[in-house]
């Protein structure tokens, strides 16, 4: 559901892979192409502590 006069769409998957993401993206992103934040649609907080964008690393973050 696209994202209109203040109302947003959250969604969370569970898999058994052990990989999470969770950030923003436009609707024009694959939801099932692992990892997320491959392509300029989205920014994605990775289960590896590191936010991606664009298929590149733009922000490592502490584990503790």
């Amino acid at each position: 559901m696209p994202i209109i006069q203040n109302k947003a769409y959250f969604e969370v998957k569970i898999q058994a892979n052990g990989l999470w993401g969770i950030g923003l993206a436009t609707r024009k992103i694959d939801l099932n192409k692992i990892p997320l934040g491959n392509d300029s649609e989205a920014w994605i907080l990775r289960n590896d502590s590191a936010i991606y964008h664009n298929n590149s690393l733009k922000l490592k973050t502490s584990n503790t």
